[in-house]
């Protein structure tokens, strides 16, 4: 499929971002095809990993859990490595997917690793609604009516938010945490803290509170780094909020953690 077309993006949109100077921060297993889209457009992308992600090793606890997937009625993978995680272990231990489970991601891309896989149904909330915790608790299906005395697992890195089990417990829900995977700050080279701290870009991307705390940290470090004035593009209120609160000066929510609303939010800065 020509990537114009599954990005949904427009002409103008696309007009606009030609030659466009963007600079990731994912994970370094999450930036290729972020990449090879930008490169397709011809813009000028490049990815400073701001995040290790470090699998936790099995124990007897995450063994038990894996085993016993069939007593939960409701199992939330909050990333696209949570969502592989979650598929691995189904690899390792079921033959066949549990039955009456319905399965829950944060974000699209999580969503399409457990489709591939012939999870049935993976819900999650719509791109327009945004990749991020509170817009999955507003769906219907994690209702008090829907939750009350069933059992939630949430599969998800260590140290994360608890406001998914803090609210599926308030609405009656029993919720067991499985924490799959660890993040790290990365040790950069030379050629990459210059790139994040001195080289030219339209805007630079984060996607998660983690990644914006580590840039804080490099920035500060580097006192002539101009990336304080840089468009800084976010995904979610919360995010916008904390990066403003740190002394961005211009941040911008693209309403979504996917490449599509990142390369709109582009676009439209591009023409403004």
């Amino acid at each position: 499929m020509d990537i114009c077309a599954s990005l949904e993006l427009t002409q103008a949109q696309i007009q606009a971002l030609k030659a466009s100077r963007l600079l990731l921060t994912r994970p370094q297993e999450r930036a290729p095809a972020w990449l090879q889209a930008a490169q397709a457009l011809q813009m000028q992308v490049a990815n400073v990993p701001l995040l290790e992600l470090e699998p936790i090793p099995e124990d007897a606890q995450a063994r038990h859990l894996w085993l016993n997937l069939d007593l939960f009625q409701h199992i939330i993978c909050v990333s696209p490595t949570a969502a592989q995680a979650l598929v691995q272990a189904l690899d390792t231990y079921w033959p066949q997917p549990p039955l009456g489970i319905d399965w829950y991601t944060v974000g699209t891309g999580s969503a399409q690793i457990l489709q591939a896989y012939g999870l049935a149904p993976v819900i999650c909330p719509q791109v327009a609604q945004g990749d991020t915790s509170e817009a999955l608790l507003d769906l219907p299906e994690l209702s008090t009516a829907r939750l009350a005395q069933s059992r939630c697992l949430i599969c998800r890195g260590e140290g994360g938010r608890m406001l998914l089990r803090d609210t599926l417990q308030a609405r009656g829900a029993s919720v067991t945490l499985l924490n799959v995977y660890r993040r790290r700050a990365p040790n950069l080279n030379t050629e990459q803290t210059h790139l994040l701290c001195q080289a030219p870009w339209d805007a630079v991307v984060v996607t998660s509170g983690e990644a914006l705390q580590y840039l804080t940290t490099y920035l500060t470090a580097n006192p002539q780094s101009q990336r304080w004035l840089t468009p800084l593009l976010v995904p979610s209120a919360r995010l916008m909020q904390e990066a403003q609160s740190l002394g961005f000066r211009s941040v911008v929510n693209t309403q979504g953690a996917t490449l599509a609303p990142v390369l709109r939010a582009l676009a439209s800065l591009k023409t403004n």
